[in-house]
This record gives C-alpha cells, structure tokens and sequence, in this order.
C-alpha cells in the first residue's frame, strides 16, 4: 500500500511534541510505502522562504 502525505502530517512531524500515534504509524511504514506531493513540496518551500 501506498499513502501520499498531506502537508499537516508533515508539519505535525516536524513539531516539538508530535503526535505519538502518528510517529507510531509511520514508523510501521516503509520509506518506499510513503510519498510526498509536489504541491506538498511547493508549500513547504513557501514557508519556508
């Protein structure tokens, strides 16, 4: 199974107390089973800049 993640997952992560259910689902996860949209990435580099 695939899942694309959506910018909130991403910036839950990325937070000092992220969620530990989400950390735990991702961590049953494969890195070939996760994927990132480029829309995704577009507002992550907004941010960022």
């Amino acid at each position: 199974m695939r899942y694309l993640l959506d910018t909130n997952i991403l910036s839950n992560v990325i937070k000092p107390a992220p969620s530990e259910s989400l950390l735990a689902w991702m961590s049953e996860r494969a890195d070939t089973e996760l994927f990132i949209a480029s829309l995704t990435l577009a507002k992550i580099q907004r941010g960022i800049l």
